[in-house]
């Protein structure tokens, strides 16, 4: 009834999550209802649910991560559509009702959560799907329903629908009023979409009635493109699994789609394999009690690990750590909406993120942040007041520049402590980066990135850690990295090609490759010279056509 809950179940399972450090993700309404809610063509059941989430949230404060109503497509379109759940409609009118109150309960449960912690977290999983037509006469059907596969992350990201599509949600029930419900609350701050994604989300429209699975068409990386040019949200990959003999070679495949996704900038937060145990009944969609095993978990019912289990530990043994570019795109994800901003400063107070590794422009973003609690935690981490303890021999350094300097022996001392690393006039190598770009820094600036050069390091100059299978370990930035392999360079320009197959262990030494305590082997004279040479250094020539060609 209204207002009543039996809260036997979270009681006793939350303190089990939250003992050992597992930070739960909780979902609220996973494909039902109470009986007394009937079904999900009741309109109260936004109100109810959104009373449920409010005590929910006031009961458990310490949880952040929710999913308030899972795979809303998915609810309406097997409760409303298909026949086979709830309410079990088959119709267009039928499928627009769920999905007006799935997706209105999903905004009024945010709403609800947020009063009671400001700020929780969204993870809005949905199916991702994409329908081709069999014959150019059902091109028009087929369009129709991939525009209808957005619907319900279009009404709960408060996003203008095209016209086409409102006459859809208007000729089958919402009313103009539901309609600007939701464009009246934009809630995407705190938001990630999640994606679940198997190879039966491809559908072939064979008639305006119709449409068949259609496997291994293309891949969760087309599809998750789809989703992400669209709502320019974090995204977590949420559902997948297969059965064995398959699985173990699913997982992987679906695991360079992933990573294919970060390398394009998709700020990608996390993927699933679903579900831990095996599963009963799913294979027909819970429609029949047949109490028959579908094996699809990590492990089976015993809890004895399958080959995809294994599979997965290791994959997590062996992608613990971010490569440059992947941990670049991951925080610069991060740092692009204030609602994530106390989760990378959390980061950082644990270590798992680096100071130098926040960029100048978003470091005084942090600085001047209106919200005053992340200001003073920024403050600590990147401010004056977290001063390098190499600010003393900075300081002396910087006393004894002087405005003249010679030019050979600013050469002699780059030729000697920095050409193995940096090119500079038609010298040195390619190792970090070319020093005629430094030419118009302050000097102030230079002796800081000389002496202090972790202070502020681009991923593309941390130093990696590589140990491998064979006992060797190795260092070096990373220079290159594809689906198989990872270039590291070292001094010199010298590379090591690594199959991935072969690494153990890859982890980031979270310091810039160029080591500090140069001022034991120069003195503050050649330092003196040194950025007087760098800064008169000539500046690069351009190529033009006519100069290439002579």
């Amino acid at each position: 009834m209204p207002g009543s809950y039996d809260w036997s179940f979270p009681d006793a399972a939350l303190p089990v999550l939250r003992e050992p450090g597992i930070t739960p993700i909780v979902d609220l309404c996973h494909f039902g209802v109470p009986d007394w809610i009937g079904d999900f063509q009741n309109a109260d059941f936004p109100h109810h649910f959104a009373e449920y989430a409010r005590a929910f949230a006031a009961r458990y404060p310490w949880v952040r991560l929710y999913t308030p109503v899972n795979e809303m497509y998915v609810t309406a379109e097997f409760s409303g559509s298909f026949g086979w759940w709830n309410e079990r409609l088959r119709s267009h009118r039928g499928f627009v009702g769920a999905l007006k109150n799935a997706t209105r309960a999903a905004v009024e449960a945010m709403l609800a959560i947020v009063d009671e912690r400001p700020d929780a977290l969204f993870v809005l999983c949905e199916s991702s799907e994409y329908t081709y037509a069999k014959a150019p006469d059902l091109v028009a059907e087929a369009t129709m329903y991939n525009e209808r596969r957005f619907l319900s992350l279009d009404l709960v990201c408060g996003r203008h629908i095209s016209a086409g599509m409102y006459a859809y949600l208007r000729d089958n029930g919402m009313s103009e009023e539901e309609y600007a419900f939701h464009l009246r609350h934009d809630l995407r701050e705190p938001m990630a979409m999640g994606h679940d994604y198997y190879d039966h989300n491809i559908h072939m429209l064979v008639s305006p009635e119709e449409r068949q699975t259609r496997r291994g068409l293309f891949g969760y990386y087309a599809l998750a493109r789809q989703y992400s040019d669209r709502y320019h949200l974090p995204v977590m990959h949420t559902e997948t699994n297969q059965e064995a003999p398959a699985a173990v070679d699913w997982l992987w495949r679906t695991w360079a789609n992933i990573q294919q996704l970060r390398h394009g900038g998709v700020p990608l937060c996390g993927m699933t394999w679903y579900s831990l145990t095996d599963q009963i009944d799913w294979d027909v969609a819970l429609r029949e009690k047949n109490d028959r095993v579908n094996p699809l978990g990590l492990f089976d019912l015993d809890r004895r690990i399958r080959p995809v289990g294994e599979a997965y530990r290791d994959l997590i043994a062996r992608w613990r750590q971010f490569s440059p570019i992947v941990r670049e795109a991951a925080i610069e994800g991060l740092l692009a909406r204030a609602i994530w901003h106390d989760a990378v400063l959390e980061a950082m107070e644990n270590r798992l993120i680096i100071p130098s590794e926040i960029p100048s422009a978003r470091r005084r973003l942090l600085l001047a942040s209106a919200n005053t609690e992340v200001a003073a935690r920024a403050e600590k981490l990147l401010g004056a007041s977290s001063q390098s303890p190499r600010a003393e021999v900075v300081a002396k350094y910087s006393a004894t520049l002087k405005p003249e300097f010679d030019p050979a022996i600013g050469r002699a001392v780059y030729t000697r402590e920095c050409s193995q690393c940096h090119r500079l006039a038609a010298q040195g190598f390619d190792v970090g980066p070319a020093l005629e770009s430094v030419r118009h820094r302050s000097e102030a600036e230079l002796v800081l990135q000389i002496l202090d050069p972790n202070r502020e390091v681009k991923s593309n100059y941390v130093d990696f850690v590589v140990a491998l299978d064979d006992g060797r370990i190795l260092t070096g930035l990373v220079a290159d990295e594809t689906e198989t392999h990872v270039t590291l360079k070292r001094a010199k320009a010298e590379t090591d090609v690594v199959p991935k197959s072969s690494i153990e262990e890859f982890s980031s030494s979270g310091k810039s490759f160029m080591p500090e305590g140069l001022e034991q082997r120069i003195t503050p004279e050649e330092l003196s010279h040194l950025v007087g040479y760098l800064r008169s250094s000539p500046q690069p020539t351009a190529v033009t056509p006519s100069s290439s060609m002579k």
